[in-house]
């Protein structure tokens, strides 16, 4: 059965498949070539992480389907996620990690790295027993419930007591319409919505706080105050899918601002990440979404109703 992440990256590869050849080609080049000799994806400043190889292969992967229209002639498969070599070294990498990560982040890069090669020939063995050992605890204690949940979902787990998590969460949300910044409220609504636990009469408040996000160059900051960056406008686009609120911002502004911090030369942030890039496109596809709405006033999410919890 698909999982949460699985539809995710379909919805993402769905929009990007109505992204310009143009906009998308120099940021799969400046992916690729990150990559180095260990099979890992570099920072740019000469240090390597699961994260910034996560994020490389999981683009790779969103936009593979793409590679013959976004290739010029002549050119070889650079780019395309199998035929390229990609794959085999990238697994030798995560297959030297051989230490849990510590923290919730690196762990649930590991496990989506995992997830990513399992569709292909370089899949990857794990201890399961000790990592949802190490799952359950950041569970108990209430931490990123949706990045916990996603883990699971990565080693086929079920999860304990989702209806009780969602509850709990819920209680959490401010006065302000959110759930502490704009990383929190995407996680949590997104949590609650697949659990089926998101209660409609909050949307209005929800959608509200996001909008108050915008900034006037169109990119969304962690809160009302504060400069706008990729992450919060990627996460403020998802909430909106979510919500059907896409009609409360100005969706041409935030396309404008994507588009005017791209380096020419491929990539985004300062200086250009892996990371920052993801989140570039996956906000583009969500844009290139807007026009695929259910009925107003649904609350829609990916892999509603099941995405392996159970209460």
């Amino acid at each position: 059965m698909a999982t949460y992440l699985d539809m995710l990256d379909q919805l993402i590869r769905a929009g990007l498949q109505s992204v310009e050849a143009k906009q998308l080609r120099p940021h799969l080049r400046f992916v690729m070539s990150r990559q180095i000799d260990s099979g890992a994806f570099t920072d740019g400043r000469g240090g390597t992480s699961l994260a910034e190889t996560d994020f490389a292969v999981r683009i790779a992967c969103l936009l593979e389907d793409d590679a013959a229209r976004l290739l010029g002639a002549g050119e070889d498969c650079t780019g395309c996620f199998r035929r390229c070599g990609v794959t085999r070294p990238v697994a030798a990498y995560l297959a030297r990690q051989a230490t849990i990560p510590a923290t919730l982040r690196e762990c649930f890069h590991w496990l989506n790295l995992r997830r990513l090669l399992a569709a292909t020939e370089a899949s990857v063995e794990i201890d399961s027993p000790e990592i949802a050992g190490r799952l359950l605890e950041w569970w108990d204690n209430g931490e990123d419930l949706l990045t916990v949940a996603n883990c699971f979902e990565c080693l086929d787990l079920q999860i304990p007591s989702v209806g009780a998590k969602a509850e709990a969460l819920l209680r959490r949300r401010r006065d302000d319409g959110g759930f502490g910044d704009m990383a929190a409220t995407s996680q949590a609504v997104a949590f609650c919505a697949l659990c089926g636990e998101l209660p409609e009469d909050i949307v209005p408040g929800l959608i509200g706080f996001v909008a108050k996000c915008q900034r006037p160059a169109g990119g969304f900051a962690p809160g009302p105050d504060g400069l706008a960056d990729l992450p919060s406008t990627f996460a403020a686009l998802l909430t909106l899918w979510t919500l059907q609120g896409a009609g409360a911002v100005d969706l041409v502004a935030a396309e404008e601002f994507i588009g005017g911090v791209a380096l020419p030369t491929g990539g985004f942030g300062q200086p250009p990440n892996i990371e920052s890039t993801f989140h570039a496109l996956a906000s583009l596809a969500l844009l290139h979404q807007s026009n695929q709405a259910p009925a107003a006033g649904t609350i829609r999410c990916v892999g509603t109703g099941r995405a392996g919890l159970k209460h």
